[in-house]
């Protein structure tokens, strides 16, 4: 994959249609807890639909992933950080300790995940409505 290829939202198994957020600055700065990396790297949460995309059934979709930008050679690499049902919305706060997302089930659901070493937690979730 390249950087380009990598700026398009898409999922873990390279189809569009998720969203990523980008979690800006240089990996491994003070203060981004779970961010950790090496210079040159950027760390993006994505989340994924159903397999059948987002007119799938609703709840099928496997998680956020957090996957390492080399910002040099453009390749990802990474792995799913957390399950959550078909999380087709994500922000990052501005301290990157936090990463909310949407999830498209019925009812719908708003995700709010600590960034932990390894992954991410659930710190909180409600209804969308």
């Amino acid at each position: 994959m390249t950087m380009d290829d990598a700026r398009a939202p898409r999922d873990a198994t390279g189809a569009a249609g998720s969203s990523a957020a980008r979690d800006p600055g240089t990996a491994g700065t003070a203060g981004t807890a779970g961010t950790a990396g090496t210079a040159g790297t950027e760390r993006l949460w994505v989340g994924t639909y159903p397999p059948d995309g987002p007119d799938g059934r609703a709840g099928a979709g496997e998680g956020l992933w957090a996957l390492d930008l080399d910002l040099s050679t453009g390749d990802l690499s990474g792995e799913r950080a957390v399950e959550s049902p078909a999380p087709s919305f994500v922000a990052v706060s501005a301290d990157r300790r936090t990463v909310y997302a949407v999830g498209e089930t019925d009812p719908g659901t708003v995700s709010c995940f600590a960034v932990v070493p390894g992954g991410l937690s659930l710190r909180d979730q409600v209804a969308s409505g």
